[in-house]
């Protein structure tokens, strides 16, 4: 515990948010307090898989076809991505062999919540579509596919989002 205590005391005052190799002209605006908000993901509605994907499952019972999403939060103005990457739990699409429907609505119904100072408009959050195949009796992941990504304008809402960090102040 004490040696966690003094990692966080030195580690605190260098960590930028993951934007310490900017120069200062790039690095974006921030508030001195959190603010807090919530992403709330119900479904992709007509998504195509990958047609590798489709044809490769066909009639084989040892593959298990799955989905997840993944956000992560992105800086226009220094092309560059910070923070954590948050990935949703996988949802099965199919693992007895039959083939997938060429195009699939999947339900999620996640609520993602996040706390951060950064109020630039010019950061986003990027959601991105990953399907993995995987074999059922090894539990190996045979191969993932980037299947597509939406640029969500977290920093720039008209008119902005209530702040959600009541009781986080010291975050």
């Amino acid at each position: 515990m004490r040696r966690n205590l003094r990692w966080i005391s030195f580690a605190r005052p260098r960590v930028v948010f993951g934007f310490d190799h900017l120069s200062p002209a790039y690095i974006p605006s921030m508030a001195r307090k959190n603010s807090g908000f919530c992403l709330c993901i119900d479904k992709i509605t007509g998504w195509r898989p990958p047609l590798e994907l489709l044809n490769d499952t066909v009639k084989r019972d040892d593959i298990c076809v799955s989905v997840k999403l993944n956000i992560s939060l992105y800086h226009l103005n220094s092309i560059s991505f910070f923070g954590s990457t948050w990935s949703s739990e996988p949802v099965v699409l199919n693992d007895d062999g039959s083939r997938l429907p060429d195009e699939l609505t999947v339900d999620f119904g996640e609520v993602v919540y996040l706390l951060s100072r950064v109020n630039d408009p010019s950061c986003i959050g990027v959601v991105e579509i990953v399907a993995m195949k995987e074999n059922i009796d090894t539990g190996v992941c045979l191969a993932q596919y980037g299947c597509g990504w939406v640029q969500v304008p977290l920093f720039n809402l008209q008119p902005p989002p209530p702040d959600i960090a009541e009781g986080y102040e010291n975050v």
